[in-house]
């Protein structure tokens, strides 16, 4: 995703983003609360005013700093959705991969031509 929003693919990572909120985000939310899983339907009544807001900060405008401020978001939201959910069905995870991407998507960000 953070090529496609790097490369100027705004549509293509328009997409990626709203795919990662909806394929990932949404059911880890909901097996963190113990629900059943019902997708985006009525969401914004079953999450909590703090959670509703990260959740919010996901969706993105067809800018290139807005869909990098959405993947953001959702990379700080899976992060700490999964060390909450994943143990509690006996998944674990190594988070070294996961900073070392981070860090280096990060580092292309700022470093890049504007």
């Amino acid at each position: 995703m953070f090529g496609k929003i790097v490369r100027g693919e705004l549509w293509e990572a328009l997409d990626g983003v709203r795919d990662i909120r909806a394929l990932a985000l949404v059911p880890l939310l909901e097996w963190d609360a113990d629900r059943p899983p019902e997708g985006s339907r009525r969401l914004e009544t079953r999450l909590g005013g703090t959670l509703r807001a990260r959740l919010a900060a996901t969706v993105s405008a067809l800018d290139a700093v807005a869909l990098y401020g959405a993947l953001q978001a959702e990379i700080d939201l899976f992060s700490e959705l999964q060390a909450r959910v994943y143990p509690r069905h006996g998944v674990n995870v190594g988070g070294t991969a996961g900073h070392a991407i981070r860090s280096a998507i990060e580092h292309a960000w700022a470093s890049r031509r504007r």
